[in-house]
């Protein structure tokens, strides 16, 4: 539940648990001071709504778990640092992964247990434009994928 509109479902991935120790230093995610995993360039270019240079990269986590992630290559956003926050138990970090445009706990804070509501298994509904553009493009091409999948470089999270 989105803990600003509870009546609203919101995804996001977790990137840490009650009692780890969270940080975000130049857009880098540290848990208990390590990354959140390997970095590995996937691609640049250039998003003309956002009128700015976007940067793929692909995470690798420990735990097996490979996701991409989508930055402004300049770097300014608001909320690219996030000073070091213990978690309390049964409360959760939340991040969007197209992080430079996204809601998620650097705006709102850590996410309660019963807040969490399930886990997204795939992708039901992607389109183009802001939360209220159903009359924007609609991007079939990811309707139905599995969450895990591996955004390509010209797909926006």
């Amino acid at each position: 539940e989105y803990p600003v509109q509870p009546w609203q479902d919101f995804f996001n991935r977790c990137m840490a648990t009650g009692g780890k120790t969270i940080e975000v230093r130049n857009g880098e995610v540290l848990v208990d001071q390590k990354p959140e995993g390997q970095r590995h360039f996937v691609s640049s270019n250039y998003d003309l709504r956002q009128q700015q240079q976007v940067t793929y990269t692909e995470i690798q986590r420990e735990d097996g778990q490979n996701y991409t992630i989508r930055q402004f290559k300049n770097g300014t956003y608001r909320l690219n640092n996030v000073d070091p926050q213990t978690l309390p138990e049964d409360h959760y970090f939340m991040m969007g992964d197209n992080r430079d445009n996204s809601l998620d706990s650097r705006d709102w804070g850590f996410v309660a247990d019963d807040l969490v509501v399930g886990k997204p298994l795939i992708i039901w509904l992607s389109w183009d434009g802001n939360s209220r553009g159903f009359g924007n493009k609609n991007r079939w091409e990811r309707l139905g994928k599995d969450i895990r999948y591996r955004l390509e470089p010209d797909e926006k999270a």
